[in-house]
């Protein structure tokens, strides 16, 4: 149980930047359904959805047939805290228990956000105790990077975690889904090849990339094309838009198993940092839904007609969340095979200016804010 009624938090009520949209506010402290716990949050992390989100944000009103009202949301999804109260339902938490996940709930109705000092949550999220040799820090920022990494590695590249001679090409090494998917396909034995900028080379290389492609200095397409670990098995796209998806059926690998040789992308064609990414592009970009169909064709129609209609499998995703996934990213972790990389860290009071740097698009890692602080 908590002492007091009301807590500080940040929201927006409009459209647009988050910097200049955000502002303090007060809210009453929740209570915990039956099946939900109560966490005070420790750490929030940011991540570039969040400005995709508030970009589009529109208030709801209750309608003719009621629904919530929202008039103000809270940024953030990835989080790690201290249960404080658990529902009368609940024995998988008990009080005191150190916890990080991710409310992926979030990008459906907004109900919650990070950036308060406490949220209820239903108890069988995604959310796994955190071991004690993890900072709060660290905790908070691999939930949404590490799920969309394993998310198109494992659920729609079809990868193993045996080590063998295939190869993924991730676009867009340096970023933070990047970071994270650079060293999970190492930690999974594959040949792994990035791209980035100059200034970003010796990082891509201490974080394991076999090959990095600097994208200021030459052609991506020339350079994956002419890569030693062409063709690749897998591409995962953390940059968005088209500059290679004309050429993947030369990029992706041949074989008998329909599953091998996947361009995936989180973002989609789209290319404007403030608008929304992943499968909702498929809503407003026509190609990349004919893209998508043209590839279902070549992996399930007969011969005959995937040899005229069909090419190598393309899909834009989003990731899925489990306790299974992050429980692989604690054993990766203590392993030492993969760590997340903090570009800053902020205090609470100091949120506008965390917003400020990651819209400024100068973040190499996390940028996470510190309740702390």
């Amino acid at each position: 149980m908590t002492e007091k009624s009301e807590q500080k938090a940040w929201a927006y009520s409009k459209a647009g930047p988050v910097k200049n949209n955000l502002n303090k506010v007060s809210v009453p402290i929740p209570s915990p359904g039956p099946n939900e716990i109560l966490i005070k949050i420790a750490c929030c992390a940011l991540n570039p959805v969040d400005v995709q989100l508030a970009s589009g944000f529109k208030p709801k009103k209750k309608g003719w047939f009621g629904g919530q009202e929202v008039n103000q949301v809270t940024p953030c999804l990835d989080f790690s805290g201290q249960v404080k109260e658990v529902g009368s339902q609940v024995t998988k938490w008990k009080v005191g228990d150190h916890v990080f996940g991710i409310d992926w709930g979030s990008l459906g109705p907004l109900k919650k956000g990070m950036l308060q000092e406490y949220v209820t949550l239903p108890a069988d999220y995604a959310i796994v105790k955190q071991p004690g040799n993890i900072s709060n820090v660290e905790a908070a920022s691999i939930p949404l990077v590490f799920l969309t990494s394993y998310t198109a590695f494992v659920d729609w590249g079809h990868l193993s975690f045996e080590k063998d001679d295939r190869s993924v090409l991730i676009l867009g090494g340096s970023g933070g889904v990047g970071q994270i998917a650079v060293q999970l396909a190492k930690a999974m034995g594959k040949k792994v090849v990035t791209t980035c900028g100059t200034n970003n080379e010796k990082l891509m290389k201490s974080l394991g990339a076999d090959q990095v492609i600097d994208y200021k200095k030459q052609s991506v397409l020339e350079a994956a094309q002419k890569s030693p670990f062409a063709p690749f098995s897998v591409i995962m796209d953390c940059v968005g838009g088209k500059e290679l998806v004309d050429h993947i059926d030369s990029l992706l690998v041949s074989e008998q198993d329909p599953k091998m040789g996947t361009y995936l992308t989180i973002v989609g064609d789209k290319e404007d940092k403030y608008e929304i990414g992943g499968p909702i592009t498929y809503l407003y970009y026509p190609k990349q839904t004919l893209r998508s169909i043209r590839r279902i064709i070549g992996q399930y129609a007969p011969n005959v007609i995937s040899r005229y209609v069909g090419g190598k499998r393309y899909f834009c995703i989003v990731l899925t969340a489990s306790c299974e996934k992050l429980n692989v990213a604690m054993e990766l972790f203590q392993k030492k095979e993969i760590k997340p990389q903090i570009d800053s860290t902020f205090s609470f009071e100091d949120a506008k200016r965390a917003f400020e740097k990651l819209e400024s698009g100068r973040a190499v890692g996390k940028i996470v804010i510190d309740f702390s602080k």
